[in-house]
């Protein structure tokens, strides 16, 4: 059940991304995790989020939150298409890793419960997008406000 709080969705699982490991220098998200379309460093790959719509669950567990990341990297094309795939793999696997067991985060003051990821996609290859090798990640993350 939730108590009906509004809760960034957004950013809540970018704290939850950020606090995984998989960011930083010589990690698979070396340059981070950001809100929105962040642009390629020079080197190592960089990801952005989205939440494309978000529901009250039918159950009343939570709210469901429909998230992209789109993981870039810049560079030689074997470079870079192996960066952002290893970063968006990187991710993927967390989301996969999210199956009921709720996970607290702490967010903007309170604690917000990430209940599962459902129907991850990805990473699939999204091209050479303005100049940036892509490979996105879609999954629906379950929030909750309580465990």
């Amino acid at each position: 059940m939730t108590t009906g709080k509004t809760f960034d969705a957004e950013g809540v699982v970018k704290a939850w991304a950020q606090s995984l490991g998989i960011t930083g220098k010589g990690k698979p998200v070396a340059a981070g995790i950001h809100l929105g379309r962040p642009r390629s460093p020079q080197a190592g790959a960089i990801a952005g989020l989205s939440v494309g719509s978000s529901t009250v669950d039918s159950e009343g567990l939570g709210h469901r939150a429909g998230i992209t990341f789109e993981v870039k990297a810049v560079g030689g094309q074997a470079g870079a298409r192996k960066q952002a795939l290893e970063g968006a793999t990187a991710i993927a696997v967390e989301c996969r890793e999210l199956t009921g067991a709720p996970v607290p985060v702490e967010y903007d003051g309170m604690t917000v419960w990430i209940r599962y990821c459902e129907n991850v996609q990805g990473p699939l290859f999204a091209g050479d997008v303005g100049g940036e090798i892509t490979y996105r990640v879609s999954t629906v993350f379950v929030l909750s406000d309580v465990p």
